[in-house]
Order: structure tokens, then sequence, then C-alpha cells
């Protein structure tokens, strides 16, 4: 395996959830009128934005919308400080946290989710000479995780998958690229993978998949993940220009479940990858605003991050979503 080039096209890969490459929209500098700002992160969540924006559905809808790239470190945060009118997915224990500190500060919105039988969205990968078959394979070893949050995700799957305990691997949280050189060296068996990181590791070569998207498939399918948020007092007063936005997002879902490939080579532009590695990127479930989004199974990630103690209070689903949207009267 090409080490050295692994790592380059990881660290751009990685991007998104390091580093803050365009500015955007700084404190104090005022948005034009009637214009939405998005606050994005360069990830592959921010798919359906990307191809709205491509394609020319904002306009189309007759808003002016901007993208606003943003670090995760300042993606919620841009949000709570009116830098940005409404965020693209990010993760639940960072959104839930807020959540339950303001109880009627947020709504849920664009939620997204891993399913089975889809695209990759996650993916536990070994060496391609691992003898490995499944999840249960791995005992009594190293497993990696990209952060606090997979490493719960981690103890869900191997508790769902009906391993006992005193089996379990280790479970190690590192960087991307020092997870993936765990495995490449041996000191890992395995490591759990998100996009695009885990099409670069694919594409380079040195790895193999062992189960694809293993939240949905032992926990639950749709595994609900992450989703955006808006002020609610927010959504109140620019409840027009949101309806708009939401149909063209609702239009640009439809365009990625129709030809997925052509969404992903639009994410290749955005993210500075090679094509190749966009053609093995998989992409988030995001169901349309008329479709129904079980919050039981939000509840399950609620759970688990508290009985993992990276979420405490209580935190009610009744009001989670604006009313009308996923299924919500």
């Amino acid at each position: 395996m090409k080490k050295r080039s692994l790592i380059a096209i990881l660290a751009v890969a990685g991007i998104a959830l390091t580093v803050w490459l365009l500015p955007g929209c700084k404190p104090g500098t005022p948005a034009p009128a009637n214009q939405i700002q998005i606050g994005i992160l360069k990830h592959e969540s921010s798919l359906p934005f990307y191809v709205a924006e491509e394609a020319g559905i904002f306009e189309k809808h007759g808003l002016k919308a901007k993208l606003v790239e943003l670090p995760p470190g300042d993606h919620l945060p841009a949000l709570l400080a009116d830098r940005v009118d409404i965020i693209s997915p990010t993760s639940f224990p960072t959104l839930f946290g807020v959540m339950v500190q303001h109880s009627n500060l947020l709504y849920v919105v664009f939620p997204g989710a891993e399913v089975t039988d889809k695209e990759t969205v996650y993916g536990l990968i070994v060496r391609s000479n691992s003898t490995a078959q499944t999840i249960r394979d791995i005992h009594s070893g190293v497993l990696m995780a990209i952060n606090p949050y997979t490493k719960v995700n981690i103890q869900m799957i191997l508790s769902a998958a009906g391993i006992p305990t005193q089996n379990w691997p280790e479970v190690r949280v590192a960087s991307r690229e020092l997870a993936l050189q765990a495995v490449s060296d041996g000191t890992a068996n395995a490591a759990i993978m998100d996009q695009p990181a885990l099409a670069v590791a694919l594409t380079e070569g040195g790895f193999r998949l062992l189960e694809s998207n293993p939240r949905a498939k032992y926990v639950g399918s749709p595994y609900w993940s992450g989703s955006g948020a808006v002020k609610r007092d927010i959504w109140g007063s620019r409840k027009d220009e949101f309806d708009r936005l939401f149909a063209a997002i609702d239009e640009s879902v439809t365009l990625i479940r129709k030809d997925s490939r052509k969404a992903h080579q639009i994410l290749a532009t955005r993210l500075g990858l090679p094509p190749v590695v966009a053609d093995q990127c998989g992409g988030y479930y995001f169901p349309l605003t008329n479709e129904q989004v079980d919050k039981l199974g939000i509840q399950k990630t609620i759970d688990a991050l508290r009985s993992a103690k990276l979420l405490e209070g209580s935190l009610s689903l009744d009001t989670l979503f604006p009313p009308g949207l996923y299924g919500q009267q």
C-alpha cells in the first residue's frame, strides 16, 4: 500500500472534520436581505446541499441560499450565535447536549441515517489478508474507533451481536489516519471508518470491508446518527423561506436517489477527492419531508449515549421536528 499517498488523501478526506477551509460568514458580517445562510460541514452529510447548489435547485424555488462551510467545532456554535440560519446534519451527541440544556431552543431537521442493503456509510475494515468474516471474529484483539461516539457505536454493535462482554475486543479511539495505520501494521485487528475516509482506504488497497453499515445491521435500520437544526424562533419568523428550502432539498434528495453516482461526483469536486474515490463513497439515507421518521430509532441513540455517560439529563422527543415534517402532526 502506498502509505504516503493514503495519508495525503485521507488528510483531504477528513478536512471537514478537522480544518476550517472556507471561513464563510464571520461574526459581525450581516447577511444580505432575504438570504438563507446554511451552515454545512465539508463532508458526505452535506451532499443534498451541494447537489441543490450545483443543479440550480435553490434558484428554481426562488431562494437566495448561501452555503457557509464551517469546521465541526463551529458548526453548531455558528447557529446558536445567529451567524447562519440553519445547519446541515451534525452528530447527535453534540446536538442533543445543547437540546438537553435548552429544551425549547431548537428543532431537528434534515435527519440522516445508515441503512442495511444500501450504500456503505460506515464500515468495519480489516487488512486484506485477515481471516475474519464478521465482527464476531474480532475477539481478544483491538478494534479502533475514530471518536468517542463511534466507540459507543462499537459497544452497541458488540452487545447487539450477542457477543459476551468478556469476549469483546479492546476498543481504542484514534484519528482516522492513526486508526488505519494501526490496522495496517497489525497493532489493531479492525477499525470502524466513515465516508469518505473509508472509500479512500479501500481504493488505495491493503484493506477490505469486513461489514457494511454495522450500526444498521446490528442495532436497527434505519440507524439515525445525526441531523441538522434550526432555532424555533427563526423557523417561525421565516416559515415561507424555510418551506421553499425544504422543497428544494426534497428535490435534491430525489435526484440523489435517482443517480447516486453522479451526485457523488459532485461530492468529489467539492471535497477535492479523486473521482475513483467518489465512486466508492456511499451516502446517508435522507428522508423526504413527507416521509415518516421513527423517533424510537432516535431514542436508541439517546439511550446509548446516556449509558456511556456522554449525555446527561432528559430530552423529550415529542416536539423534536417542526410541525408537519417527517410524519409529525
